[in-house]
């Protein structure tokens, strides 16, 4: 084990300064083969996509799940609760009525039609965002401001920038009785929280892996296709897989900058990010051609 972790290092030190490590990558006899070349950037990607999700992991089991008995109201959104996702759910959901849903049909105890203004985003305007209307007095979105209808037998929802609005039967959602209180949210809004946090390591890492994989061999392709080019302009004997080899290595300096990025979630902030990962990427790229550039046709 000290021995591949020695080695590991070494490739990663010797990827960002040395023209004798590169010409090894593509030596006649190198030890460095396609595969095992792939091995070192796919380790650097999992610790950095690790890191991210760990972080994650943090900020979800930091947040506070709503608790059975307690209220919560548009007061505590914000100060110590601003970054607690499922208090800001709660106290828009402790907002509606005990609504009771039977074979399908919807009926409150409240004076209807039940309207929930948007107090948060708009202070001080009567903008309302959800009506529960079972009466038949509304029964559309047309010409209506709010975002959410909720009759007798459909829900009806709209987006603010989107006119078109989308139907869906209540039934279809709600295939039992069921009574939509306090207790019922508290109790769905913590099974997602631990389904969401468990999912990260599970779910979460797997799938971004195999994506930003996918992403990264692609965008290699490219690079190796232009220095394919490069190199026969510039009569230098370097086949296809061997630029890929290059390229794979050369990424490691993009790929640890990625690690320290802030906006990668890490530690620290660095501007037009982007830009000096393909800067990075590209600069240590043709590092590793000029270093085989004594390899001649």
């Amino acid at each position: 084990m000290k021995k591949y972790l020695v080695d590991f290092f070494k490739v990663l030190c010797a990827s960002f300064y040395s023209c004798n490590f590169y010409r090894a990558i593509v030596a006649r006899d190198s030890p460095y083969t396609f595969g095992r070349t792939l091995v070192y950037p796919t380790v650097i990607n999992i610790i950095c996509l690790m890191i991210l999700c760990a972080g994650y992991m943090v900020y979800m089991g930091n947040t506070s799940a709503p608790q059975p008995g307690r209220h919560y109201s548009q007061a505590d959104i914000g100060g110590k609760n601003k970054d607690e996702p499922f208090i800001a759910v709660m106290s828009f959901l402790d907002l509606l009525p005990v609504i009771t849903i039977t074979h399908g049909e919807v009926s409150i105890t409240e004076p209807e039609p039940y309207t929930l203004y948007d107090e948060i985003s708009e202070p001080g305007k009567k903008t309302p965002i959800l009506i529960i209307d079972t009466t038949g007095t509304i029964t559309s979105l047309d010409d209506n401001p709010a975002l959410i209808l909720i009759t007798k037998d459909d829900i009806i929802t709209k987006a603010k920038t989107d006119a078109q609005a989308s139907t869906y039967k209540v039934s279809h959602i709600f295939s039992h009785d069921v009574v939509l209180d306090h207790d019922y949210y508290v109790g769905k809004l913590t099974m997602i929280r631990q389904f969401v946090l468990w999912s990260i390591p599970f779910i979460v890492l797997p799938f971004m892996v195999l994506y930003t994989m996918v992403i990264w061999l692609f965008m290699l392709l490219v690079v190796a296709v232009i220095g394919k080019l490069c190199v026969l302009m510039f009569s230098i004997a370097l086949s296809f897989e061997e630029l890929m080899r290059l390229a794979m290595i050369a990424s490691i300096p993009s790929q640890l900058f990625v690690i320290i990025n802030k906006d990668g979630g890490y530690f620290f902030d660095i501007p037009h990010n982007h830009a000096v990962y393909f800067l990075l990427l590209g600069g240590f790229f043709v590092f590793a051609i000029v270093a085989n550039r004594g390899k001649q046709v």
